[in-house]
């Protein structure tokens, strides 16, 4: 009878003690949870560009208002779906990034689109962009309509008198004339092909500020992000009085002007091009990368060379902490056959969630694996260093 007493006894003891675990187990963590439509927003490919029939157009888009609940991802062109990611988001993020290449056929006007989808169907509106798909003789060059061999054109009666822009001209400012694109065009340090490499490029239909003009009307200074440029009067229309624009000289030209790219000496199996691609404008957008939050990398990539890249290609772009050199994020980007003198800007969205208040080093290389045939391969490579802001990060 002892016996069985003691056995009861040890018995609701360690059911005691079993409840006692449970009580103190800690409870789950709760669930962020992001109310309302996912958003999206296409990176790549700008608006109106044109890529050569049979690249790779390299469709990139930022998903914002997120959460772990997305549960696919859905990438058209002209309607037809191509593709259906899914899950994308496992870690939960409140934004991420995507990217798609879709091999470009048929000449014309193509559209992508891009819509997220929660797992209880809430869809994001959705995102779209137009585009070209040209022929060898029928791609957008961002070369001034005048030879590289000159340093500025003599206007034609066409160029002085302004041609109409093929989009409508934007609402003028009162007191500034403002600048339409009639086609892509090259941004320059100073009014004259002299001013080589490019800083930048402006796409057809997008407007600038026009903030002076040179001495012979053949080039205008505008707005050009933060900062300014010069811009080849052929390739614009102003609207607006630009009676009163301040007349400008620019800087000094160059002392040194370009020598044309020295071709590598010719070795077995490997292909002679005088296309010769160099990294430009790298701005960050916003200027100051915070701790988790995605950001957006615009790189220019210009063709300095005699004549167009054989085909499309890539961008390897890596982040390292600056004091020991560690690798803390990488990315891909990718960019259109290039003609000669033409620039392309690529914006990749990056998120780097680690080391804030520390400087950090952006390396970009253009072409990372040799795969397209240049005059000079040794300069394709580009950095930025950046100070990485702590946020809500822990």
């Amino acid at each position: 009878m002892l016996v069985l007493k003691r056995i009861s006894i040890l018995v609701i003891l360690t059911i005691l003690s079993g409840a006692c675990s449970l009580r103190l187990m800690p409870a789950p963590a709760p669930t962020t949870v992001i109310e309302g439509a996912p958003r999206v927003e296409i990176i790549t490919p700008a608006a109106g560009a044109a890529y050569m029939q049979g690249v790779n157009v390299y469709i990139q888009a930022l998903i914002s208002n997120a959460g772990g609940d997305i549960d696919r991802i859905e990438i058209s062109v002209d309607d037809a779906l191509l593709q259906t990611l899914r899950d994308p988001n496992p870690e939960g993020l409140p934004h991420f990034s995507i990217q798609f290449a879709w091999p470009a056929e048929g000449i014309g006007e193509h559209t992508a689109q891009i819509v997220a989808i929660r797992g209880d169907d809430t869809t994001s509106e959705p995102a779209s962009v137009q585009f070209r798909v040209v022929g060898e003789n029928g791609g957008d060059s961002t070369a001034e309509a005048t030879p590289e061999t000159t340093e500025t054109a003599t206007p034609t009666a066409a160029q002085t008198s302004s041609p109409a822009p093929t989009t409508a001209p934007p609402t003028v400012v009162t007191g500034q004339p403002t600048a339409t694109f009639t086609q892509s065009a090259n941004v320059r340090s100073g009014p004259g092909l002299i001013f080589a490499p490019p800083i930048g490029a402006i796409a057809a239909g997008q407007t600038a500020e026009v903030l002076a003009v040179n001495p012979s009307a053949t080039w205008y200074k505008v707005r050009y992000g933060s900062g300014e440029g010069w811009v080849s009067a052929a390739l614009i229309a102003i609207s607006g009085d630009s009676t009163s624009l301040p007349v400008d000289p620019g800087p000094p030209q160059p002392t040194n002007t370009p020598a044309p790219p020295t071709l590598p000496p010719l070795t077995t199996n490997t292909p002679q091009s005088s296309a010769n691609l160099v990294p430009g404008l790298v701005v960050l957008l916003p200027s100051q990368p915070v701790c988790d939050e995605t950001f957006i990398i615009g790189f220019d990539i210009a063709n300095v060379g005699t004549e167009a890249t054989i085909a499309s290609g890539s961008i390897s772009v890596s982040d390292t902490r600056q004091s020991d050199g560690a690798v803390v994020e990488t990315t891909v980007g990718g960019f259109p056959i290039l003609q000669a003198g033409e620039t392309f800007r690529a914006e990749m969205p990056f998120t780097v969630n680690a080391f804030y208040e520390e400087d950090h080093v952006l390396t970009l290389v253009i072409d990372p694996n040799n795969q397209i045939a240049e005059a000079n391969e040794s300069d394709n490579r580009t950095s930025l260093t950046f100070r990485l802001v702590k946020g809500s990060c822990p």
